[in-house]
């Protein structure tokens, strides 16, 4: 019969047995370092997160001062020296169809922003996917970050923005995809109070490619670039 000591050395978690901590956190590292290689080579995939905007909306404040408002075509020159890897005739593109930019500016200087559209759902370059949305619903997309100020929730707090904002104008659901081993970008939407409710998977060998058996609709790309 085990007395109170062996019990308590039993019920101690050991990092160097098997489902231990430690040998839960190297497999869930090579897991995310298999599929990296994966989505260079042969196969991607996108987590879809949603949440409902009928309830009350989260209040997050980043751990510097930083003011929220949105951009549009006359700021494009700012936008650019931010990214400047982006194609401003994209840009334009955006902006014309509806699409609305979110920015965070720290000291009146641009230092993150973050896309959303009513329209659908689109996932280029990466899997080269558009789905269409529901009604009232809002797609968030392409959050980007100044390398300096990462780490300081101002991408959470752009998205509590932009729940706020489109939850006032009746929209009802808010959808956004993200790659399952970014976890930076997962943790925002988590922090948001998204949750998981699909997964678009793809398969690519040279020219061949092929989207994997999801549970909703999905439509490969064409030649919509914005």
């Amino acid at each position: 019969m085990l007395n109170q000591k062996s019990l308590s050395k039993v019920a101690k978690p050991n990092s160097r047995v098997v489902g231990g901590p430690t040998v839960k956190y190297w497999k869930d590292r090579l897991e995310q370092v298999w599929f990296k290689i994966l989505a260079a080579t042969v196969y991607r995939r996108v987590l879809l997160l949603e949440r409902t905007l009928d309830r009350r909306m989260p209040m997050i404040s980043p751990r510097v001062d930083v003011t929220i408002d949105s951009l549009d075509d006359t700021h494009m020159a700012e936008y650019l020296q931010l990214q400047p890897k982006e194609q401003e005739s994209l840009i334009h593109n955006r902006f014309s169809h509806g699409h609305t930019c979110f920015a965070a500016r720290y000291e009146n200087r641009l230092i993150a922003v973050a896309w959303a559209t009513p329209h659908r759902i689109n996932m280029s370059p990466y899997v080269s996917l558009v789905m269409p949305l529901p009604d009232n619903s809002i797609y968030f997309y392409e959050s980007f970050t100044e390398p300096d100020f990462r780490g300081l929730s101002i991408q959470v707090a752009l998205c509590a923005h932009m729940m706020r904002y489109f939850g006032a104008k009746d929209f009802q659901r808010a959808v956004t995809g993200v790659v399952p081993e970014n976890e930076p970008s997962r943790r925002v939407y988590e922090r948001c109070g998204f949750q998981p409710y699909g997964m678009i998977r793809f398969v690519m060998v040279g020219p061949y490619r092929r989207l994997l058996p999801a549970a909703f609709s999905v439509h490969e790309q064409q030649d919509d670039k914005f």
